[in-house]
């Protein structure tokens, strides 16, 4: 069976990529300067990422989602974002539970957060397997999730020392630089050709200014 063609760039690639963007853009701003950030930046991050995911999946202005190319990574991809936008959500209203309630919220939160990932990983490789995301797009996709297991894993580690407890904060900055690059990857999507033949152009031209043969 062939593979199938990538998902449309443009406009849903474009709009997907900004959305993607803002939420990196928010999630640095809140892991860099947690102490002058607002709490809203990590609802924003969460929000702007899930209806960029949404606009992936689904397409707009006539062109082809995720879910033409490949269901199962749309669908992936969608578990992935809902879980991350709920546990943010949930995590917001803590403060009104007993200690009781909040261990049980706990487990509930961690079992949701390993059904998300795995919906990521299951996207990563039904996007890789149907051709429907160009290779920078699916390795920055890639790197969002391995990313995000990697700091689920890491909160089962027994730290001890305060300074690799600072060391493990100050790594929180790779989950929204993951993000920007995705971001980045979505707005780039399927511009390979256009890219280049402008660099060719760009070259050409400043080759016949300087008479550089």
């Amino acid at each position: 069976m062939p593979a199938a063609r990538p998902t449309s760039s443009t406009a849903t690639t474009s709009l997907a990529g900004g959305l993607v963007l803002v939420a990196a853009a928010a999630g640095l701003w809140w892991a860099i300067a947690p102490a002058t950030a607002p709490e809203v930046l990590r609802a924003v991050a969460a929000v702007a990422f899930a209806v960029g995911i949404v606009v992936l999946a689904t397409g707009v202005l006539g062109e082809r989602g995720l879910f033409t190319a490949s269901s199962v990574a749309a669908v992936g991809l969608l578990v992935f974002a809902t879980v991350d936008l709920i546990v943010r959500a949930v995590l917001a209203g803590t403060g009104l539970l007993d200690a009781n309630d909040r261990v049980l919220l706990g487990v509930g939160l961690l079992a949701l957060q390993l059904v998300g990932i795995v919906g990521g990983a299951v996207a990563v490789v039904a996007a890789g397997r149907s051709g429907s995301l160009g290779r920078w797009a699916l390795r920055a996709l890639l790197a969002v999730v391995v990313v995000r297991a990697a700091f689920f894993v890491a909160g089962f580690v027994p730290f001890s020392g305060y300074g690799l407890l600072v060391l493990v904060s100050g790594l929180s900055v790779l989950v929204p630089l993951s993000v920007l690059e995705f971001g980045i990857a979505l707005l780039l999507h399927g511009r390979g050709a256009e890219l280049r033949s402008r660099g060719s152009r760009i070259v050409e031209s400043w080759r016949s200014s300087t008479n550089v043969t």
